[in-house]
């Protein structure tokens, strides 16, 4: 992992081959007055007669301090209010654990400007976002922008775990569901008020196949789906599939023959009383019987 340790602007670029190098500038961060800058204006004051007791120097130097104190505290708060809203996010998300650690290992506490750089990038925000404040200079608002993106991830991570509770419960509802169904069927069984879905299937088909004289080479087929069809569970797919395959091969006919009716005037009127137009394909039925009486 590169960890970035200061700001940087390029000015210009140096040369493209064989890599790539720049000319830069660095950045550095903007930040309340300094007590250094308060003692320029002393020496100002001075110059220009000022006396250090009685004069504006020693004002300027209180509102120096109350500057610097208040931008201490509004940094402190941010600071205070970033490590909150992580830790908040950690107890949600347990994946976040691993990047908090990460954090806390290469962040000083004591250096805002680092904290609000860390805080953004263990975020998931897109790139635009993080692009902002890696642009920021300034400490204060960089970590007001931090908090955003954090307080997001924070509302983010509230809803993911919603979400992931409300996928258990319902998991947990259908599978209790499940069971207890499970259990009502098999008292039933047990008790002989309930048939099992397969056996009563099964039932089904070998009553169909009772009168009927299935050839063996079918009754072959008939027995090996049957035996399939008792291993497969009655929510899969295969499940439909063999049961529609042992419906079709039971509704059939087996050796059970009707005398022909050639008689082709009889035909062509049965045609004609029950359908209408489609000659083409009455001639086609008509000729299909004609071949017929000819064997």
């Amino acid at each position: 992992l590169l960890y970035g340790k200061r700001r940087v602007q390029i000015e210009s670029i140096v040369e493209h081959d064989p890599a790539l190098r720049v000319k830069v500038k660095l950045l550095k961060d903007r930040g309340a007055p300094s007590m250094s800058d308060d003692k320029e204006d002393i020496a100002d004051d001075k110059g220009a007669g000022g006396s250090e007791l009685g004069g504006p120097a020693p004002f300027r130097r209180r509102r120096a301090r109350r500057a610097l104190e208040e931008s201490n505290n509004v940094r402190k708060a941010y600071t205070l209010e970033i490590v909150s809203t992580i830790k908040d996010i950690v107890k949600l998300n347990p994946l976040f654990k691993e990047q908090m650690q990460m954090f806390l290992d290469r962040v000083d506490m004591n250096n805002p400007s680092s904290l609000a750089d860390m805080g953004a990038a263990v975020t998931t925000v897109d790139g635009e976002a993080l692009q902002e404040v890696l642009e920021e200079l300034d400490v204060e608002a960089r970590l007001r922008k931090t908090l955003e993106l954090l307080k997001k991830e924070l509302e983010l991570s509230r809803v993911q775990s919603k979400i992931s509770k409300q996928a258990e419960e319902k998991l947990s509802n259908d599978q209790r569901n499940y069971i207890l169904r499970q259990q009502l069927k098999q008292i039933k069984k047990e008790l002989g008020m309930e048939k099992d879905d397969k056996e009563m299937l099964l039932a089904k088909f070998e009553e169909r196949l009772a009168d009927k004289a299935v050839p063996e080479e079918a009754r072959k087929v008939i027995d090996e789906e049957k035996l399939k069809l008792q291993s497969l569970e009655n929510t899969s797919a295969e499940f439909n599939t063999t049961r529609n395959y042992l419906d079709w091969l039971t509704i059939l006919p087996w050796g059970i023959y009707k005398e022909e009716n050639f008689d082709l005037a009889r035909a062509k009127e049965v045609l004609n009383e029950e359908h209408y137009g489609m000659e083409d394909i009455k001639e086609r039925i008509q000729e299909f019987i004609a071949v017929g009486s000819l064997c």
